[in-house]
């Protein structure tokens, strides 16, 4: 049975749980190391934000550094591909890097298009979903198990993604000869290539292929991570699917304005991601009176309220 009273906050952090918090800590920490991108995780906040000026610069010439070797990758990759005397095999896994590298600039390409945005997004999830919690969460709440579930998906995704980036790394190591290694230009395939020319080929490569991954990774775990909390919320304002809150939550005023807070987050994620990671964009019906089961009155109509998506008018509502 639930309560019906009031939330009280009691289990705070039950929706965002202290392993999709480290595993987020974590994906930020992991691209500081060498400016992969221009973030920092504040561990006394528990939120993102912007890196010294040194790191921005770093990162700045990175991301300069990267799309040249981009650029450079792809352009060995066709002149490989027109090659005549290069077996199917090499053309395939020609084909496997160029497809890796494009994926991984044009995810990368997101925190380039939206350095401020992307922090801006994700602190206002974990804020919307705290204040949540606090508001309607009832007594002794026990861990939803989509939301364990959320935190055991993450580590895969993390354990996955690294395998791939680790997979691309060795075939890179063991094959100086391959196209679209700088040292290719010094030796032919086939010859034993000096460690003077496959060292510092190999280094570059493991180096660009860091500043991708960093930003790809920490770009996709946290449009991952923000979509299932945002979805989590919904399913909240119905008593059908509810776990976590009472009736307070269902009452109109607090559905109508709980909706809008979630439609502004995935209003801002097809902003920033746009059509990158979601081929069509996210769409919510306009009333939340779909999502609550009719709870939430009609006259509390939400057309105006929901379309601005600035973030003075979200920081109204949040507050």
């Amino acid at each position: 049975m639930l309560d019906l009273s009031k939330g009280t906050g009691a289990q705070y952090q039950v929706i965002v749980t202290p392993k999709i918090r480290n595993i987020l800590m974590k994906t930020f920490q992991f691209g500081e190391i060498l400016a992969g991108h221009p973030y920092t995780w504040n561990k006394s906040k528990q939120r993102a934000e912007l890196g010294s000026l040194m790191q921005g610069l770093i990162w700045s010439v990175n991301m300069t550094l990267a799309n040249i070797h981009v650029a450079f990758v792809l352009i060995r990759v066709i002149q490989g591909t027109l090659d005549e005397e290069l077996s199917l095999g090499d053309k395939i896994q020609l084909k496997f890097i160029s497809a890796y590298y494009l994926l991984a600039a044009f995810i990368h390409g997101i925190i380039i298009r939206n350095k401020f945005d992307f922090i801006y997004y994700i602190n206002q999830c974990l804020d919307v979903v705290e204040k949540f919690e606090k508001d309607f969460l009832i007594s002794d709440s026990d861990l939803p198990k989509p939301m364990e579930a959320v935190g055991t998906i993450m580590q895969w995704v993390w354990v996955i993604l690294a395998t791939m980036h680790g997979s691309v790394v060795i075939i890179s190591l063991t094959r100086p000869y391959s196209f679209e290694q700088v040292s290719s230009l010094l030796a032919n395939k086939g010859e034993v290539s000096s460690p003077l020319t496959a060292l510092p080929s190999g280094i570059i490569t493991v180096y660009v292929i860091y500043l991708l991954i960093t930003s790809a990774t920490t770009t996709v775990m946290v449009g991952f991570c923000t979509l299932l909390l945002n979805v989590f919320v919904l399913g909240e304002l119905s008593p059908a699917k509810c776990s976590v809150t009472g009736m307070h939550l269902r009452q109109p005023e607090n559905v109508l304005r709980v909706y809008g807070k979630v439609r502004l987050l995935i209003n801002l994620c097809n902003q920033i991601y746009g059509q990158v990671l979601f081929p069509t964009k996210l769409q919510l019906p306009s009333n939340p009176i779909h999502v609550s089961g009719g709870i939430a009155n009609s006259k509390f109509g939400s057309e105006g309220l929901l379309q601005e998506t600035s973030p003075a008018v979200f920081r109204e509502m949040v507050s």
